[in-house]
C-alpha cells in the first residue's frame, strides 16, 4: 500500500507539472474554454487524495478525521485551479506583449 500511495502522489505531481504546462502553452484553453483548469483541478487532488490516504493506511502517519481529509481536498482544489487559471493568464499577457 505504501509504494503504491508514494506512486500516486508522484503521478500527481507529474499530471500537475502537465496541466500548468497546457495552460501555459494554450494560454489557458482555446475557444474561451479553459479544460486544463477543469483537468488540473479534478486529477491532480484525486491522486493526491488516494496517494495520501494510502500512504496513512500503510503507515499510520495522516490521521485525519473526515472533515481534515475534505478540507484539505477544497484547499488543494482551489489553489491547483487557481495556479491553472494564472498560469494562463501569464501567458497570455506574454504572447499579447511580444506580438506588440
Amino acid at each position: 500500500m505504501l509504494a503504491l500511495g508514494i506512486f500516486s502522489l508522484l503521478v500527481a505531481v507529474v499530471a500537475f507539472l502537465l496541466h500548468m504546462r497546457t495552460s501555459y502553452e494554450t494560454q489557458g484553453g482555446g475557444l474561451g474554454q479553459v479544460p486544463c483548469v477543469a483537468a488540473a483541478a479534478i486529477q491532480v487532488p484525486l491522486m493526491t487524495m488516494l496517494g495520501l490516504g494510502l500512504v496513512s493506511e500503510a503507515t499510520g502517519q495522516f490521521d485525519f478525521i473526515w472533515w481534515q481529509w475534505f478540507l484539505i481536498w477544497l484547499v488543494e482544489t482551489l489553489c491547483v485551479a487557481a495556479a491553472a487559471v494564472w498560469i494562463g493568464r501569464l501567458a497570455e499577457r506574454r504572447a499579447k506583449s511580444s506580438s506588440a
